[in-house]
């Protein structure tokens, strides 16, 4: 919903955006992710905020975890692809 008289609107109506925003955005790490990913996960609940806000937490998770197991293997890379001239 948008309006220009916001200060004319009944609180119930913004309460629960406002909840579903804030438990949302406490689960993000900052600057583990970039927008796009954030909306590549959005666009999987965009029917229903309430399911992006309560899934939020294990997404990331699952990420920081595939991200941890990629950066581990690209950490120790192995000395057989070096070619050297001798």
């Amino acid at each position: 919903m948008t309006t220009n008289h916001a200060p004319n609107l009944d609180d119930a109506l913004d309460k629960e955006g406002e909840e579903l925003a804030q438990k949302f955005a406490k689960n993000i790490p900052d600057s583990a992710f970039s927008p796009a990913d954030l909306q590549g996960y959005l666009i999987t609940a965009r029917d229903c905020p309430r399911t992006a806000a309560e899934g939020i937490e294990a997404w990331v998770k699952e990420k920081l975890e595939g991200t941890t197991v990629q950066t581990t293997v690209a950490a120790k890379p192995k000395g057989d692809h070096i070619q050297t001239d001798e």
